[in-house]
Parts: C-alpha cells; sequence; structure tokens
C-alpha cells in the first residue's frame, strides 16, 4: 500500500513538472511582451535573454567580447539604463490586436505606451523556443 501511494506521488509530481516545462511563457506574442515588461520591471536578466531573438543574443555576445564584459553585465546595463522610469510605470502592458501572420512564423500587436498612452505597435518572429521581440515598439 505504501509502495503504491509513493508511485502516485512520484507520478503526479513528475506530470505537474512535465506541464510546467510545456508552458512557455512567450507562447504567444503578448505573453513575450508581458515578458518583457516584467523583466524590465524587475531587472530580470533572464526573463529578459528570453524575449530577444537569437540574432540578438549573437549581437550581444559578440559585444561583450568586443568589450571584455560578462554578458550578464551588457544586459543589466540595459535593464539599469530606463529603470528609473520604467520603475513608476504599471506592472503590466494594456495591449491589443495580436496578429500572427498566415505562416505562422511573424507577429504584431498594439501596445499601449505607459509614458504617453499612444498606442505602439509591436512586433516579433517566432522561433523554436517559443515569441521573440524583434522592437517593441516602445519610445521610452
Amino acid at each position: 500500500m505504501k509502495n503504491r501511494r509513493t508511485l502516485v506521488i512520484i507520478s503526479a509530481f513528475i506530470l505537474v513538472a512535465f506541464s510546467i516545462v510545456a508552458c512557455n511563457k512567450n507562447s504567444t506574442p503578448t505573453n513575450a511582451m508581458q515578458t518583457y515588461w516584467y523583466a524590465m520591471k524587475n531587472k530580470d536578466v533572464n526573463a529578459w535573454k528570453s524575449i530577444f531573438t537569437k540574432e540578438r543574443r549573437e549581437r550581444y555576445e559578440k559585444n561583450a567580447k568586443a568589450q571584455n564584459k560578462p554578458l550578464d553585465d551588457l544586459y543589466k546595463e540595459d535593464l539599469d539604463y530606463d529603470y528609473p522610469l520604467i520603475s513608476r510605470m504599471p506592472d503590466k502592458l494594456e495591449t491589443r490586436n495580436e496578429t500572427i501572420s498566415s505562416d505562422g512564423n511573424s507577429a504584431t500587436l498594439e501596445v499601449k505606451n505607459p509614458k504617453n498612452e499612444s498606442w505602439v505597435t509591436a512586433s516579433f518572429v517566432k522561433e523554436d523556443d517559443g515569441w521573440k521581440l524583434v522592437d517593441s515598439g516602445l519610445t521610452l
């Protein structure tokens, strides 16, 4: 009886773990945009890196090598730059009109700029591990 209960608990744990892994935080352009904003508001380097395209991450790596700096230091500098302004803004961005291209590889999303209340268009591409931000459209 005890072995069976242990097996059930272990099985349940494994299922929960797989569910968490399967729920990619950048599974939609809207989620990717909210991840971008969360990363900026919380200075979360890992979340910040997760929304960048492979090409943009490679550019960061190249710049880090050229400047002889740790890669995460460059990401932190970016996050620190706008933080005084962003820290006073809403925790979540208002979005609307998510549009995914017919081939499913690119998307746009309207985002309300919290600085001036204007609607701007963010653009995304789909890569292997989810939607990646090409341009936020935000000018802060």
